[in-house]
């Protein structure tokens, strides 16, 4: 079956830097136009690297931040997809949604970016 992606743009460092985002029911609405069976993708840099979604790609700040990923699930997506882009997958989640301490997630950040997983 076809893929669909999500080509995702940088606009800043914050959400407040974001200029306009899809509401949750824009989202839904939008996605029913495509068979629901088509796996969806998020290309990043031009599509340079990929990643997709799963439960834990989504949070919630308002319910303590949700699913949190785990050293050991970065760290297998880093073999499967690259250290590049496990290390975009690990900032996204961004600290509150590592399952670990800062400095763990830091230490993580650090290893991918210089080579060190996957």
């Amino acid at each position: 079956m076809r893929e669909i992606y999500i080509d995702v743009v940088r606009e800043g460092y914050g959400p407040d830097q974001v200029k306009r985002t899809m509401t949750v029911g824009e989202l839904i609405a939008f996605l029913d136009q495509f068979d629901e069976d088509r796996p969806v993708y998020i290309s990043h840099d031009n599509g340079y690297t990929y990643g997709g979604i799963r439960e834990q790609s989504f949070r919630d700040p308002e319910d303590g931040g949700g699913l949190k990923m785990t050293e050991q699930e970065i760290t297998e997506y880093a073999m499967k997809c690259g250290n590049e882009a496990a290390a975009n997958l690990l900032l996204l989640a961004g600290p509150d949604g590592f399952e670990g301490s800062y400095d763990a997630y830091i230490e993580l950040e650090n290893r991918l970016r210089n080579g060190k997983e996957g």
